[in-house]
């Protein structure tokens, strides 16, 4: 029942969130980086939500028990509930990029084989097969780009300015050599870059072993769980303060 009236909530507050085309675009860039797949205005949505739900329980309280502290901690936990989906973003984006960094090589290697073989499309067709969950939604729309501008380098410009990393800037740089000169140089430039993509997946291992990956993997759940924790933390205070007679 609670979980019924609290989704209809969300629903209505969803609805009525209005953002600006920037500010929509900027949110749906980041929530994309992040792998979180829900829209701007339902992230909004649940930060407005949460928050004056914290904001009205210490508010019933003050009612029921006359006690000022009460709507300090109903100012305090509701800027809690808005602004720290923000930090769990900013934290999903770094990991995120971290992972895609870790996949790229996985994927760029086999496509600098096949670029000299195959047609850019072909190839990135036939690559999509090595794509790690994090990269794979780029991968998917450069393959859209790439049949709405075919022979373009457009389409992988964009896709490395996406991703982020550097080497991906620089293997763009190469497929654009390779397709404006002849098939042995252009096997040579490829394979150089092949031999760059080895090198990056080795440094991208041995940065995640020392970021201790296992609990980056988690990330998500600890910081809910630091979240969760924060708030309980507070009620259990108001609650002995009650009880004390404070």
């Amino acid at each position: 029942m609670v979980q019924r009236h609290l989704k209809s909530l969300l629903n209505l507050t969803q609805k009525s969130v209005k953002l600006s085309d920037d500010s929509r675009d900027n949110l749906r860039l980041k929530l994309r980086q992040a792998g979180m797949k829900q829209s701007p205005e339902t992230f909004i949505a649940q930060k407005i939500v949460y928050s004056l739900l914290m904001a009205l329980l210490f508010i019933t309280l003050y009612v029921v028990h006359q006690k000022t502290i009460m709507l300090g901690f109903a100012v305090g936990s509701s800027i809690l509930m808005y602004f720290y989906p923000n930090r769990i973003l900013s934290k999903n984006i770094k990991y995120a990029n971290a992972m895609r960094k870790l996949e790229l090589p996985d994927y760029l290697t086999p496509l600098a084989k096949l670029m000299s073989s195959f047609t850019p499309y072909q190839a990135v067709k036939e690559c999509e097969k090595f794509t790690g969950p994090f990269l794979k939604p780029y991968v998917e729309q450069l393959m859209v780009d790439i049949d709405l501008e075919p022979g373009s380098i457009k389409p992988f410009q964009k896709f490395a300015s996406q991703i982020g990393v550097p080497q991906a800037q620089l293997f763009v740089v190469a497929i654009q050599q390779a397709m404006t000169t002849d098939r042995q140089r252009s096997k040579v430039i490829l394979e150089k870059q092949r031999v760059i993509m080895m090198r990056l997946r080795e440094e991208s291992y041995n940065e995640l072993i020392n970021k201790k990956p296992l609990v980056v993997n988690k990330y998500n759940t600890i910081m809910l769980f630091n979240m969760a924790l924060i708030v309980l933390s507070m009620m259990v205070y108001v609650f002995f303060s009650l009880f004390s007679g404070f």
